[in-house]
């Protein structure tokens, strides 16, 4: 992964929350060929600053919201390449629908273990939930083909959706398919669901990625924080790390992976893996 200028990230953030009638213009515009490196399109901002204002403020949060989620335009290019052939493998074999209209559940996917409807709910979960899932990526994949010639920058969002749901799918398919059923000696009829259990039965796949996500947003936005307040011994640290300890163990719940360079840095915070 690229090296990210933090700095350069912290001044987008401040001028971003800067209120829009005091916003240097000009400043702005700086930023942003720091970003793209369009040079024509910084001449245009500057030549008429009042009527480019609002498309500065979006073209300096497309780039923010990459750059909050640790990644470069040359990340993204990289993540393009990985994304979209994986995403399209899931596309080209769709769980196969019946069309024999004298199976009375002529509707339902094929490819379901023979012993489904005897798993537990969380695991039949699993199955019924990647139904949903393959149709968000097969309808991200096909917008993004509409987008070919679009920047990296302006594909970002649709391509970080469709690699979590991509990733979801796969997890939800590998864990369903080698879900081992307990022996009759190794069951306890009068035993509780934890409440581990209850949870996991009602938290969806789509769900699950919504939390990766917004975990890994957090994740990104405090983590430069804590560096500084623990620089300062600031007490407010304990609360930032707890919340940053709280979304590193819902991805790791998800069993979800963080880059190397990321868990070394959350790890010297004092975040535990």
């Amino acid at each position: 992964m690229a090296q990210i200028d933090n700095q350069l990230t912290e001044k987008i953030q401040k001028w971003l929350d800067t209120p829009q009638s005091e916003r240097d213009i000009i400043g702005g515009a700086t930023l942003l060929l720091q970003l793209n490196r369009n040079r024509a399109m910084y001449n245009t901002i500057t030549r008429k600053p009042a009527r480019e204002a609002d498309r500065l403020e979006y073209e300096l949060k497309k780039h923010l919201r990459i750059r909050l989620d640790e990644k470069t335009i040359k990340d993204v290019v990289k993540m393009d390449k990985e994304v979209i052939p994986s995403a399209q493998k899931i596309v080209e074999n769709p769980p196969v629908i019946s069309t024999d209209q004298e199976l009375p559940e002529a509707t339902k996917a094929r490819g379901r273990r023979q012993d489904h409807d005897s798993l537990p709910a969380n695991i039949r979960e699993l199955w019924d939930g990647n139904l949903a899932l393959y149709q968000k990526i097969k309808m991200l994949f096909e917008e993004l083909k509409t987008m070919e010639d679009a920047q990296p920058c302006d594909r970002y969002e649709r391509l970080k959706l469709l690699d979590e749901a991509d990733k979801a799918y796969r997890a939800n398919l590998e864990q369903y398919d080698n879900y081992v059923k307990p022996t009759d000696d190794a069951v306890d009829n009068d035993a509780e669901p934890t409440t581990a259990e209850q949870e996991s039965a009602n938290v969806s796949p789509a769900d699950v990625a919504k939390q990766i996500g917004s975990a890994r947003k957090t994740i990104s936005k405090y983590r430069a924080q804590l560096a500084k307040l623990i620089e300062a011994n600031d007490p407010k640290a304990d609360a930032i790390r707890a919340k940053l300890q709280d979304c590193v163990n819902i991805i790791q719940t998800a069993q979800a992976a963080f880059a190397p360079s990321t868990q070394s840095e959350l790890e010297a915070l004092g975040i535990k893996f």
